[in-house]
């Protein structure tokens, strides 16, 4: 499988999520035509004789496009879990990626959240008791756990896993 984009439907405006990419407000230009926030890619929905949609096209001000076919109608929503705060206390720390690169993960309030270097904070919401996604961007983060302390963690982006090891 390639390159997957999801679109949704959120208090009544259109989002654009690609495999490993961010969340994206799409803006309308036409009854079918949109424009990705912040970028110069639009987006041309296209449908069957009977109106329903069967796929888009994606646009890049370069003139190059990419052709894309609807593959359900209906986007699964994932569901988390709610965790005991003993077990989110467990995960708080700084977390190295690569030299320079670190994610940081802290409590606001009940809510677990991630920062990673020069980036806005996310909040993480629980798959499992050691796995969180994001719903801002299609990526995932496993902590590892030995003898009851958390030692890294692993993102899920984009194809890639790239382990952190936690460093306070």
């Amino acid at each position: 499988p390639g390159d997957e984009r999801k679109i949704t439907l959120e208090d009544g405006q259109l989002y654009s999520v690609r495999s490993g990419g961010m969340k994206t407000l799409l803006t309308p230009t036409g009854p079918d035509a949109f424009y990705f926030e912040n970028s110069f890619t639009d987006l041309l929905f296209q449908r069957d004789p009977d109106g329903v949609v069967t796929g888009a096209v994606s646009t890049t001000r370069d003139g190059k496009a990419t052709d894309s076919r609807r593959t359900s109608t209906e986007v699964q929503e994932r569901q988390h879990i709610q965790l005991d705060r003993a077990t989110l206390e467990r995960y708080l720390g700084e977390y190295e990626l690569q030299p320079g690169f670190t994610i940081r993960i802290f409590l606001e309030g009940d809510q677990l959240r991630a920062q990673a270097t020069n980036q806005p904070a996310f909040d993480l919401f629980a798959s499992s008791p050691t796995r969180f996604f994001l719903t801002v961007v299609d990526a995932e983060i496993e902590f590892t756990v030995e003898n009851g302390q958390t030692t890294s963690l692993t993102l899920f982006q984009g194809g890639a896993a790239l382990p952190g090891k936690k460093i306070r």
